[in-house]
């Protein structure tokens, strides 16, 4: 019965941190704005900071233009885009990042303008805006969710092993 409780308190050590980050997503709205002659079919390829990307597509649309609502698994601070074809026609040369807070960020792009917009453009205020260039092109800046995962197991089966040495000392 006692190894029983020790094997179930070990097992939910170990199931803890997935089960307390498993539901957290990122989002990201990206809202595009092809030019008016433009008729290429743009989607975006879009990954986590020192993660994998993935196509994503336009979803909708609303006045200003293209829109994409984009989740991710996990926490991240810091995601890269670049609008693309399928045949990876680039709208704008570089690989742009977008700053998450809150678990959510949301934008607006010109097509040919490598600005990121945090505001409409289009909207007669003076838009907040970042420039690629002001961003790292590569790098581990964001930290993903899993790598907080990983490091909370591993704490935990440190201390774990560490209670199990001390108390066979202790038996001995």
């Amino acid at each position: 019965m006692k190894r029983l409780a020790i094997l179930l308190c070990f097992t939910l050590l170990l199931a803890l941190p997935t089960m307390v980050f498993a539901s957290e997503e990122t989002t990201v709205i990206i809202h595009y704005k092809p030019a008016a002659d433009n008729t290429l079919d743009w989607n975006l390829w879009i990954w986590p900071d020192g993660g994998e990307g993935s196509v994503y597509h336009f979803d909708g649309e609303d006045d200003f233009g293209k829109v994409a609502t984009v989740k991710l698994s996990g926490n991240h601070t810091k995601v890269g885009f670049i609008v693309r074809t399928d045949a990876w026609e680039k709208d704008v040369d570089a690989d742009r990042f977008v700053e998450v807070s809150g678990g959510s960020a949301e934008i607006w792009l010109l097509s040919g303008d490598a600005t990121i917009y945090t505001s409409n453009p289009d909207g007669g205020e003076t838009a907040e805006a970042t420039t690629p260039e002001a961003m790292p092109k590569t790098g581990m800046g964001g930290t993903s969710q899993s790598s907080y995962v990983w490091s909370l197991t591993a704490l935990l089966l440190i201390a774990l092993a560490s209670f199990f040495f001390i108390r066979k000392q202790r038996v001995s």
